[in-house]
């Protein structure tokens, strides 16, 4: 969540709303990442391996999405001008 709010920063907020929120963007990024991380489980590698593809997958997209998303919005701003 602290990710978030330094890319793309907003007013300060309650914890009731930053817990919804993490709730939320957890939500989204484990939606995203299902399709990717189901069949890495269904396959024949080790336990250890699985464990370390999916930590890898969750831990590169929570960070990278944010930045993904700023870039999206920005390029979306600068086109309407």
């Amino acid at each position: 969540m602290k990710v978030y709010r330094l890319v793309l920063p907003s007013v300060d907020i309650d914890w009731k709303t930053a817990i919804i929120e993490g709730l939320f963007f957890s939500s989204v990024t484990l939606l995203l990442l299902f399709p990717i991380i189901y069949p890495v489980f269904s396959t024949g590698l080790s336990d250890s391996l699985k464990m370390i593809i999916s930590s890898a997958l969750v831990l590169v997209t929570s960070t990278g999405l944010p930045f993904l998303l700023k870039y999206l919005l920005t390029k979306q701003g600068s086109q309407n001008y």
